[in-house]
């Protein structure tokens, strides 16, 4: 697990990395001494660095929620780590949450017949099971049911 540094009161989290944009904070930092941080996605910069009106995807300490390095290990939000988790706002990437099961029972024959095409043997065994128990549609358990010989 990467831990990224926590922003303080007085900075502010620029998101993207290219040259020109480093360039552009490391002039602005240049100016009044101070220094320019950089994270996998961004910088950290003094907020009082950056110009009015900055053109750039930002978030502060206070626009930002803060986010447990492992959610709920920790209560305390001293010991939270706030850059890099969770957005505060959708311009950046939504967090991702866990996948749902595919249940056969909520898609068509031809969309579970799909999803069984490039599933693993154990999902595809799931998802069959799922079916027989459920809605028992003879198009899905049909191409699924061996002859004999053994072939589908």
């Amino acid at each position: 697990m990467t831990i990224t540094p926590r922003l303080a009161a007085d900075e502010t989290y620029v998101d993207g990395r290219s040259a020109k944009r480093a360039a552009e904070l490391i002039g602005y930092a240049e100016e009044s001494g101070a220094t320019v941080r950089t994270t996998s996605h961004g910088y950290i910069v003094p907020t009082a660095i950056l110009p009015e009106g900055f053109d750039g995807d930002v978030l502060t300490e206070e626009s930002r929620p803060a986010v447990h390095t492992e959610p709920g290990t920790d209560p305390d939000v001293a010991n939270v780590y706030n850059v890099g988790q969770a957005p505060a706002h959708d311009t950046f990437a939504a967090a991702e949450e866990p996948a749902e099961e595919f249940d056969p029972s909520k898609a068509t024959v031809d969309e579970v017949l799909d999803y069984l095409e490039n599933a693993d043997d154990e999902e595809v065994e799931r998802v069959l099971a799922a079916e027989r128990s459920g809605k028992k549609r003879k198009g899905i358990l049909d191409e699924f049911t061996t002859d004999p010989e053994g072939d589908k």
